[in-house]
This record gives C-alpha cells, structure tokens and sequence, in this order.
C-alpha cells in the first residue's frame, strides 16, 4: 500500500496525521496538533495512529518487567527443583512397589482370559467346520444335477443350431455361386464392350515387354525390328495394335513396356 496525503475531511480535522494507518503500517508522521504519530496494530490487527511519547513509554514498562519476571523465574526454578527430586524419590519408590503388584495381577488375569477365548474358538471352529462340510455336500448334489440337466439342454441347442448353420450355410454358397457367376459374365460383358482398339508406332531404347495390366493389353504385335538413331544407337521399331479403355492408359501402358524415345498412337475406329 502506497502511504499517501487524504484530502478528505475526517483525516484532516483530527489531531492525528492526514494519512490512512492502514496504508502507513510502522511509519511515522506528524499529526495535525504538530505532534509525532506512529501507526502500530491493536488487539484485532487494525493500524492506527499512537503518540511516539506513549508507545516508548509503554516499551520501556516492558522491559523492566521482564527483567524482574526473569529474576523470580530462576529462584521459583531452583526451589521446585530441590523439592521435585525429594518428592520424586518417595514417589518412585512406592510406584515401583505398586505397578509390580499390578503387573502380577495383570498378566494372571490376561493368562486366564487368553486360555478362555483358545478354548471357545477351537470349539466354534469345529462347529463351524461341521456345519460348512454338511452344507457343501448338499450344495454340490443339487449343482451336479443342475449342471447335467443345464448341459443336457445346452448340448441339444448347439446340435439344433449347428445343423441349422450347416443348412442355410449351404443354401447361401449355391446362391452366391449363381450370383458370383451372373455378376462376373456381366461383368466381362460390359468390359469388352468398352475397351477401344488403339494403333500405335513406338521406338524403344530396348527390347519392349509386353505384358497384360490395368492400363490394358496387347492385341496384336504386327512387327519389331532393330534400327540405328543419327547417334548410332539401337532402336527397337514397333508396331502394335492394344486394347485399352481410353487414350492416357493405352500411352501409360506403353511406357511401361519399356524405355520410349518417341511414340505415335491413333485410335481404330
């Protein structure tokens, strides 16, 4: 907090200082009667302004009293001291006595008790054992004939429902068959119904591979023959006739024939 001058009317026309405590915690300042001020807490932790005359006097109270108290401490120290020990003697004595005739009736006591509760727990136990072993045999009759009679049912829904499996599995394959068949015929209907023939002129850096793919196929080879380029290179002249579905697959599946250095390719109508 800032510690800061108020203009407001409540600071100004009392004696005290102009400035809030609160924002001016364990400063000092000089009030408006022209007498120094210093902010200090109360009881509850507000600040507010005490005369610096009234809070050394108070400080300087303090002190003396504590020197005083200090001096009464250490005799009251040193008497209590000297009385303690010859009261603590006497007192250990007898309770040294006294917990020995306790400790003797205690463990007598413990002993009995503990050999009370062996005995009553070994007997519940094996009446307890009892009555389980009797009640296992009952319930292990009436799960084994449950269980055959759950099994019995169990196996005849697996019998009823694999034959019925077995079945419609059969009944499906037939009529997947048929259908797979129609499908593919129509299928390879359609397909050459749309396949276009191509004639192409192609000169290859080596020997082509024709070879059939989803770019299309070659339908006739009508002639390859080694020439020479202006550089002396060998060239393989091919003439070939290919199926394809349109005009980019049929060159990419030149291409991939083999290396191409020029090629001239028309459509057969």
């Amino acid at each position: 907090m800032s510690c800061q001058k108020s203009d407001k009317s409540k600071y100004l026309n009392r004696p005290g200082p102009p400035y809030p405590a609160q924002d001016c915690q364990n400063l000092s300042k000089v009030g408006n009667d022209g007498l120094k001020y210093i902010s200090k807490p109360d009881k509850n932790g507000i600040y507010k302004w005490v005369k610096l005359e009234k809070y050394e006097k108070k400080s300087s109270k303090s002190t003396k009293t504590a020197r005083v108290k200090k001096s009464t401490r250490k005799s009251t120290r040193k008497s209590v001291k000297k009385s303690t020990r010859k009261s603590t003697r006497k007192s250990d004595r007898k309770s040294t006595r006294k917990s020995a005739r306790k400790s003797v009736k205690k463990s007598a006591r413990k002993s009995t008790r503990k050999s009370v509760r062996k005995s009553a727990r070994k007997s519940a136990r094996k009446s307890s054992r009892k009555s389980a072993r009797k009640s296992v045999k009952k319930s292990t009759r009436k799960s084994s004939r449950k269980s055959t009679r759950k099994s019995s049912r169990k196996s005849a829904r697996k019998s009823s429902r694999k034959s019925a499996r077995k079945s419609a599995k059969k009944s499906t394959k037939k009529s997947s068959r048929k259908s797979t068949r129609k499908s593919s015929r129509k299928s390879a209907r359609k397909s050459a119904k749309k396949l276009k023939f191509y004639d192409a002129q192609v000169f290859y850096y080596e020997k082509p591979k024709f070879k059939k793919s989803n770019y299309g196929k070659v339908h006739k080879i009508i002639e390859i023959y080694e020439d020479e380029d202006v550089k002396g290179n060998v060239l393989y002249m091919t003439t070939v006739i290919i199926k394809s579905d349109n005009l980019t697959n049929a060159k990419k599946y030149l291409k991939n024939a083999g290396k191409i250095k020029s090629f001239e390719i028309i459509e057969i109508k």
